[in-house]
């Protein structure tokens, strides 16, 4: 949800985490409206393979105190698509 926050315009984490976790709503229509929109951007193409990992975000700086380079599926998918 963090992450969330920091790409959605106006938003409050709590706000978020709220309607994540407590909203009635129904998650079939946001898979099919997704769904739809993927198969926009694909559609003349003749094969695709798609991977979704959203495990990690990218690190800020060049250095992290304490810990060893690690994987980030957002760098992949970029430079896969690249």
């Amino acid at each position: 949800m963090e992450r969330m926050v920091e790409h959605v315009a106006d938003s409050e984490y709590y706000s978020i985490q709220h309607f994540i976790s407590e909203s009635p709503w129904e998650a079939r229509g946001c898979y099919d409206s997704v769904s739809r929109d993927t198969r926009k951007i694909f559609e003349d193409q003749e094969r695709v393979c798609l991977l979704i990992d959203e495990s990690a975000h990218t690190e800020k700086g060049l250095k992290s105190v304490g810990v060893s380079r690690q994987y980030s599926g957002q760098v992949l998918a970029y430079a896969m698509l690249r």
